[in-house]
């Protein structure tokens, strides 16, 4: 998924796009993660999806696409803006009928595109992506491969959606 520029024009200066700052992503996504509570989050309303997602652009200055995890068990259960080194953030918290909870943290980050790839933060895993505007952590807690697995398919589902 690495994204040129695109050739440049006789005469033109490209400048480089950085790598995206992988030790922080992580550090905010799994935090944020570790400490989010029901309470604290938007919840879904009457707009639904598209409602949240308008809240979100409001607060991040960009539009901002609300995943659905829905054919993986997990429901919305609400979002949050947090603050990041590189402005708002937004963290979307998914839930399974046991509790089990998943989230998606989305930061701006102008920066080369990064695969979806696998990083294991204490006990939380991970996989981050990052497009040429924004970097995404999935984070829960897996238990073996197959859960590894299972929250790699969800990733790249999401990848799917928010690059539509």
């Amino acid at each position: 998924m690495v994204r040129g520029e695109g050739a440049p024009i006789a005469g033109q200066q490209v400048a480089a796009r950085p790598s995206i700052d992988t030790a922080e992503l992580m550090v905010r996504a799994s935090m944020a993660h570790v400490v989010s509570r029901d309470d604290e989050l938007r919840t879904p309303t009457s707009g639904g999806s598209a409602g949240m997602g308008d809240y979100l652009a409001d607060r991040m200055g960009k539009a901002v696409r609300v995943p659905s995890l829905d054919s993986f068990g997990y429901r919305l259960v609400g979002s949050r803006v947090l603050p990041d080194t590189n402005g708002p953030a937004a963290q979307f918290v998914f839930s399974d009928e046991s509790g089990k909870k998943v989230s998606l943290y989305v930061r701006g980050e102008q920066a080369n595109g990064v695969d979806i790839t696998y990083a294991l933060a204490d006990d939380l895993s991970m996989f981050y992506w990052n497009d040429s505007d924004r970097s995404y952590a999935m984070v829960t807690r897996v238990d073996d491969e197959r859960g590894r697995e299972a929250l790699l398919t969800a990733a790249k589902a999401v990848f799917g959606q928010l690059s539509q």
